[in-house]
């Protein structure tokens, strides 16, 4: 047998049962710097961790409101609703990873419960270990996303250790993701289609409900009507593109299905402390 046949037979050998487990998964982690910015509501399969350096921003969560300050930090559960708003110039970091980063290492993971908001020593001790990987990955030196991995699943490993609620306290708390599976059609629905003129009754239709109980469930686990949602979308968009393209104002806003003019510079005034016009501006 020359050495061509031998390496052949190598090359056919099965070993894909050695694995202990695959690392295929795809996370991000940014450190963010932005102004005003507004994220609607919309959720993942991810956990999700805020961390803010500087500044404040509106953080929703399923229901509850909250200010996250410099110095705190939130941890949104796989699965959650949520949505956030800056307060002005805001600079955080941001790190989102998959629940598919933990297959074949913990089969738990799916179900673990952390808390939402943390501030002094806990937040301390999160942040801590979210700079360290922050450092690690601007050093870009050789094995330094060995070290981030590494650094990724302690961080994760102290977060079970300290931060995971436990049966007796999740008694106490209303904490469910049914709204996510009640729901989540209709937030899919308006993503999709909210640059067109949408009436209620055909967002009831399509999860075949009544326009009634539609508005009940999506205030429930929102905090806000359909309306306003659709508002939201629509005001991201054209925040998104009076940053990013030079179309004229009016194009933009109806390229994204804004009829109610008045409406909608009263909630974009709202949202951004500003006008489009001034977005623009400042843009160019």
């Amino acid at each position: 047998m020359n050495k061509k046949e031998i390496l052949e037979d190598y090359r056919c050998e099965d070993i894909l049962h050695k694995k202990q487990f695959e690392m295929q998964f795809i996370i991000r982690f940014d450190l963010v710097i932005d102004y005003n910015f507004y994220s609607p509501f919309h959720w993942h399969n991810h956990i999700e961790l805020i961390y803010v350096i500087d500044g404040s921003m509106d953080l929703f969560v399923e229901g509850m409101e909250t200010v996250l300050s410099a110095g705190q930090l939130a941890i949104v559960n796989s699965e959650e609703i949520h949505s956030t708003r800056l307060r002005g110039k805001v600079k955080y970091l941001l790190l989102q990873v998959p629940l598919s980063a933990f297959n074949g290492i913990d089969s738990s993971m799916a179900s673990y419960i952390f808390g939402t908001i943390f501030e002094g020593k806990a937040a301390e001790a999160v942040g801590k270990r979210l700079l360290a990987m922050k450092k690690i990955l601007d050093e870009d030196s050789p094995g330094c996303r060995i070290k981030f991995v590494s650094l990724l699943y302690e961080l994760f490993y102290f977060m079970i250790s300290k931060y995971r609620l436990h049966d007796e306290t999740l008694k106490s708390v209303d904490f469910s993701h049914g709204g996510i599976r009640r729901i989540s059609p209709v937030i899919s629905f308006l993503e999709k289609n909210y640059r067109r003129r949408i009436q209620l009754e055909e967002i009831a239709s399509s999860i075949n409900v009544s326009e009634e109980h539609l508005c009940r469930i999506f205030r429930q686990y929102t905090g806000m009507t359909v309306n306003s949602y659709l508002m939201s979308l629509r005001i991201a968009s054209v925040y998104s593109e009076l940053r990013n393209t030079d179309k004229k104002i009016a194009v933009i806003l109806e390229e994204n299905g804004v009829r109610d003019y008045k409406g909608f510079m009263r909630d974009f005034r709202k949202t951004f402390n500003c006008t489009p016009q001034d977005i623009r501006k400042n843009s160019l």
